[in-house]
């Protein structure tokens, strides 16, 4: 397995997380992945509209160094002749687009030395003044930093992991005292069986408070990333969360023995409704969400306690 700072890969997951950034972050170019079937033609996938290409690399051990460097070099090397061999397949697929840039994207960069061998190379493909490459040609170097600006990577999917924003809470806290108070009222019916010291219920109180206005407000960052990266299916969570809204409001207007046990099935029932209707994400992603959506009723009044 390959490390770097966003998880361990092999080939294999590299590629299927890099597939994932490249619909993401070329869609308005119309990003095409390239099928298994086509066969290895040099390039994995391509945009439609701007003549990018891309070829996805990662080592299957933990190199480093000249090690890595060479790597990368002989990834390059091999995979530029192929756009020649394949010229007329590769027509075929690309039509009237012609490849103005050609992407190796590789978790880590070894050597500044790597892009004097871009430099080469690109040289070497003009000269050959083949059909489908474009006559300001580029091959470029990208790793991971380059796409962690729209998502985290997983194995599982899709996911954003914001940070909570220290000014931004406290200044939810000073101008809505309605959440905090609302917090505290509910989660001082639900622990209130639990301690007959009043300084150790109001700490808990306050620790749940605390926990709830955390999960809301990375909940709001994540719910930005859904609406402006996945529209379709920010569109289809508020779908969902409007209706569970109404049952748990309906379902909470009378006496609640568990209130402990009914926060934590609220938050499973969520999680298990975003899991079925929103695909490609990661499940602590989802999980998260299902956070903020509780936290959120217990911050507001759709959940109450009588």
């Amino acid at each position: 397995m390959f490390k770097t700072n966003y998880g361990e890969f092999n080939p294999d997951t590299w590629e299927e997380t890099c597939q994932l950034a490249f619909k993401i972050s070329y869609k308005k170019e119309n990003y095409q992945k390239m099928p298994d079937a086509n066969g290895d033609l040099g390039i994995e996938g391509f945009t439609l509209n701007s003549g990018k290409a891309f070829q996805c690399y990662c080592p299957e051990n933990d190199i480093s160094g000249q090690e890595l460097y060479k790597a990368l070099r002989g990834k390059i090397t091999n995979d530029i002749k192929k756009l020649d061999k394949n010229c007329s397949e590769l027509k075929k697929v690309l039509g009237d687009t012609k490849i103005k840039e050609w992407y190796l994207v590789t978790p880590k960069n070894a050597d500044k030395n790597i892009f004097s061998h871009c430099r080469t190379k690109e040289k070497e493909v003009l000269n050959k003044n083949l059909e489908i490459v474009d006559n300001d040609f580029k091959i470029i170097i990208h790793d991971a930093e380059d796409y962690v600006q729209y998502f985290k990577f997983t194995n599982d999917g899709i996911r954003f992991d914001p940070s909570i924003d220290t000014k931004e809470k406290k200044e939810l806290i000073s101008s809505k005292n309605k959440y905090v108070d609302n917090a505290k009222r509910k989660y001082t019916k639900v622990y209130q069986k639990d301690f007959s010291d009043i300084t150790e219920l109001e700490k808990s109180v306050l620790t749940a408070t605390n926990i709830s206005i955390d999960r809301y407000l990375k909940g709001k960052k994540t719910l930005d990333f859904l609406r402006v990266k996945h529209p379709r299916d920010y569109e289809r969570f508020k779908r969902i969360i409007a209706q569970l809204e109404e049952e748990v409001t309906f379902d909470s207007l009378g006496s609640i023995p568990d209130k402990k046990l009914f926060i934590k099935e609220q938050i499973n029932n969520v999680e298990q409704k975003l899991l079925i209707q929103l695909n490609g994400f990661d499940t602590i992603m989802l999980r998260d969400l299902a956070n903020q959506v509780v936290s959120r009723w217990l911050l507001e009044c759709s959940l109450n306690f009588i």
